[in-house]
């Protein structure tokens, strides 16, 4: 009965949806991490009005925000499924795991240390529209991430009610 409990904790984690972001290191499913950094993203169309600087900052705070967040989620992760998971299935999982933070922290940097005050407008455009699909590419990575591991921990529940529904 554990097991299913588990397997359903990592699967609600990645469904639920929340109106708010808690505080930095909770631990936030795939969706929230999307969520979070389309949020962001809203920030960055190139040629909006408003401080360019301010928006770096924010952006900083939600990378930073979803960085710890899923760090957090993943450890989770790294610790109960091993229980159920294959060695390859699971070595999958922590590839997309450490793909995932390589780029969470590569993106970090890259917004950190991205100068846009005092830019013209020309130039401005252009690290906004990379700045967009930075959060993009991040975006996409971490959804297809979860989509793939929702197909295996689905895959998984079933396999596990199926064995205490008969038992063996």
């Amino acid at each position: 009965m554990e097991s299913l409990a588990t397997i359903t904790r990592v699967i609600s984690e990645h469904h639920e949806t929340r109106i708010h972001l808690r505080l930095a290191g909770d631990s936030i499913s795939d969706e929230e991490a999307v969520s979070a950094l389309r949020e962001a993203r809203a920030d960055w169309i190139p040629g909006r009005q408003g401080a360019a600087v301010d928006r770096q900052q924010k952006l900083q705070q939600t990378l930073c925000y979803v960085e710890e967040g899923l760090k957090n989620h993943f450890a989770l992760e790294e610790t109960v499924l091993p229980l159920f998971m294959d060695k390859m299935l699971l070595r999958a999982m922590l590839l997309d795991h450490r793909r995932i933070a390589d780029n969470l922290a590569s993106a970090r940097s890259t917004v950190a240390n991205m100068e846009l005050d005092g830019l013209d407008r020309e130039r401005l455009l252009v690290k906004e529209a990379y700045i967009r699909q930075l959060v993009d590419q991040l975006s996409h990575l971490i959804e297809d991430h979860a989509t793939r591991e929702d197909i295996v921990l689905d895959m998984m529940g079933r396999a596990v009610q199926d064995t205490q529904a008969s038992g063996r």
